[in-house]
């Protein structure tokens, strides 16, 4: 399973906790995200045994995390 989750640069560079729902569970799950581990945007997180379920084990849940420059870091002309 697939999902995509977008992260503020500035969060991204101090490290942050993501909540992330899952479409069988009440309880969301907490990913703590780090520009080091991401390296660029579209970069992906692999949680093994978070996924899809299969007939007797689950698969793993892929997230892709899209760094995003926030719009005060941008200038106007």
């Amino acid at each position: 399973m697939h999902t995509v989750i977008s992260v503020p640069t500035m969060k991204a560079k101090r490290g942050c906790p993501i909540a992330i729902n899952l479409f069988d569970s009440d309880t969301p799950i907490e990913v703590f995200v780090k520009l080091e581990e991401i390296r660029k945007s579209g970069n992906i997180i692999r949680i093994k045994g978070r996924g899809w379920p299969k007939l007797d084990t689950r698969g793993d849940l892929v997230i892709h995390v899209i760094v995003v420059v926030c719009s005060s870091f941008l200038f106007e002309f």
